[in-house]
């Protein structure tokens, strides 16, 4: 048993974290990572560079990520977490979930009946 207290959360309000990232946001990993458990061993388990995972809200000092299999993982709320992985720009990710800028675009001349700006 460790001497670090474990706290029950239920509430997650933080939606801006000190490091600069936005629930909604979403980041990449810069290199591979292992995960490991509450104390510190390897699970087996690699999360490979690339990987685009998508920050939530969370909670003081910590910040909340999901991997696109809905895994839920914790990092430090601050600059290291740049170490890591690196912000996708909101128009990068739209494109990774399959919204492109130009599906958008036409979506809003579709309701609109607009073309071309006129």
């Amino acid at each position: 048993m460790t001497s670090e207290k474990i706290r029950f959360v239920s509430k997650y309000p933080v939606k801006r974290y000190r490091c600069g990232l936005r629930a909604g946001d979403s980041v990449k990993l810069r290199k591979n990572i292992e995960v490991t458990d509450q104390s510190g061993q390897p699970t087996g388990i690699i999360c490979r560079k690339g990987e685009t995972w998508a920050v939530l809200q969370g909670t003081k000092g910590i910040v909340w990520l999901r991997q696109q299999d809905g895994q839920m993982h914790t990092w430090d709320d601050d600059q290291s977490i740049y170490e890591t992985f690196e912000k996708v720009e909101r128009t990068t990710a739209r494109a990774i979930r399959g919204k492109s800028n130009e599906s958008i675009a036409s979506r809003k001349e579709k309701r609109h009946g607009k073309k071309d700006g006129r």
